[in-house]
């Protein structure tokens, strides 16, 4: 029985020498280039690859290995079980892997820079000497596709007026494949509260599988866009803008600010001098702009007021006292002057991309002040210094058409040419008697003086009722008596 063990064995030990003196030689050259292959999946522009090894060449090592033992000894089971373990072993310890930069979505003529790698323990064992371990293949053979860019053709159509403008989308000029299988969505973070110069961001969203079906590439998923183009409400006005309100407010003028102010016209305030009622009877009328302001909300996220834009009427009346308090200063008959303050005001006034005034929006309203009532620093504060905490103002110039008229703290006696039928008479009596005396011996200064009474004070009557007609007569038309003087 120890024979048998031991001829076992010196047998076995045979056997190695014997693999061990076929691969003594020198070493079987494997060439890692030779043994790859390479398998492309998908289509030019979205591909993928997969490395194994070519299965021709790993069966011709094993023929070299293994035809390299004795014959004799080939019909060992052992040995050729051996040999394939070990060889079983280098195959499976192969890697390949890419070293340049891309790593997927491969075109055709894409070179790839290959590194391969094996067991340097099997190696030696089989005494086989690992070469061409980095190589370059070229990607080739894929079927074409298409590089799509989603977003060619989109269109975005902003609306509304800044800041809350809102963005909208127009796929109709996109590709065929866009249109289908791409879904757009804008980042709804600020849509809706949009300003020029603000990012809108798009993004997309499809089904790979309706890509790859398409042999489709899609080159990017998101898009920023700069708003632009949107109305607003502008740090100030152009002049095309002005003069859009401009006559606008002259027509309020006209129409408001003059309305109860016309030669003839009789007006009451309790505003005169230091506070007294008085009437009068207009006489003369003039209006001129004193101040033009234009005024932008700060905080433009509030859906307050965004912008006003105000001019200051100054309305200078002069007229004759008709009535007055008892113990007024102002006395019947005398002239004085007055002032009073008409303010119109648009509001909300957004222009487009010209700086034109859209239509629609602004809206019109007016403040108006009784003769006297308040100075013209009353008014500028009221209405142009306390909005300047919350608005940016920008005060145009204004040309005077004329010197501001002092309002009368006093009466002025009235200069006329108009006598009371009371005066008259007397007046026409002396004359007339004293006429008589010199020219007419005959005529008694007496009868003179009646005759000649009686005439002066029917006429001077006459001139007084004409008087009182004029005063009662219906106001004329504002454009053709008041005389509006506005700067520009």
């Amino acid at each position: 029985m120890k024979k048998i063990r031991i001829l076992a064995l010196v047998a076995a030990a045979v056997l190695c020498a014997a693999v061990l003196a076929a691969c003594s030689g020198s070493k079987n050259r494997v060439s890692a280039q030779e043994m790859f292959k390479c398998t492309m999946y998908g289509f030019s522009g979205n591909s993928t690859a997969e490395f194994s090894l070519n299965y021709d060449k790993k069966e011709e090592i094993y023929k070299d290995a293994l035809d390299g033992l004795n014959t004799d000894i080939s019909s060992q089971y052992e040995i050729y079980s051996t040999v394939r373990s070990n060889l079983n072993h280098f195959f499976d310890s192969i890697k390949y892997v890419i070293t340049s930069e891309k790593k997927s979505g491969f075109v055709n003529g894409d070179e790839l820079q290959i590194q391969a790698t094996c067991s340097e323990e099997y190696a030696e064992k089989l005494h086989i000497d690992f070469v061409d371990t980095t190589f370059t293949y070229t990607v080739e053979g894929l079927i074409e596709g298409t590089m799509l860019d989603p977003f060619e053709g989109l269109v975005i159509n902003y609306s509304g007026i800044a800041p809350r403008g809102k963005a909208e989308l127009d796929t109709s000029g996109c590709s065929d494949f866009a249109q289908r299988y791409v879904d757009f969505y804008i980042d709804s973070s600020n849509n809706g509260s949009l300003s020029n110069g603000d990012t809108v961001t798009v993004s997309v969203s499809y089904y790979e599988g309706d890509a790859n079906d398409n042999y489709t590439v899609i080159t990017s998923t998101t898009k920023d866009y700069t708003v632009a183009g949107l109305s607003e409400y502008p740090a100030d006005l152009n002049d095309a803008a002005v003069s859009s309100i401009e006559s606008q407010f002259n027509d309020m003028l006209a129409a408001n600010g003059l309305s109860s102010f016309y030669k003839n016209a009789k007006v009451s305030t309790d505003y005169a001098g230091d506070g007294e009622w008085v009437q009068l009877q207009i006489t003369d009328v003039t209006s001129a702009v004193v101040c033009k302001a234009y005024f932008q909300r700060k905080d433009q996220s509030s859906y307050e007021v965004n912008n006003l834009y105000k001019y200051i009427y100054e309305i200078v009346v002069t007229g004759k006292v008709l009535d007055a308090d008892s113990d007024s200063t102002f006395k019947k008959g005398s002239k004085i002057t007055l002032k009073t303050y008409y303010v119109p005001v648009a509001t909300d006034i957004p222009v487009d991309a010209s700086g034109n005034v859209l239509e629609g929006y602004t809206s019109y309203s007016d403040t108006r002040y009784q003769l006297g009532e308040v100075s013209y620093d009353d008014v500028y504060n009221e209405q142009i210094t306390k909005n300047k905490s919350e608005f940016n103002v920008v005060e145009k110039e204004v040309e005077r058409a004329q010197e501001p008229v002092e309002e009368s703290s006093k009466p002025q006696a009235e200069e006329s040419s108009q006598t009371t039928p009371e005066s008259s008479t007397e007046s026409s009596a002396e004359s007339s008697a004293e006429s008589s005396v010199e020219s007419s011996v005959e005529s008694s200064a007496e009868s003179s003086a009646e005759s000649s009474a009686e005439v002066s004070a029917e006429s001077s009557a006459a001139e007084a009722e004409e008087s009182s007609a004029s005063e009662t007569s219906g106001a004329p038309d504002v454009s053709s008596v008041a005389r509006i003087i506005t700067q520009h």
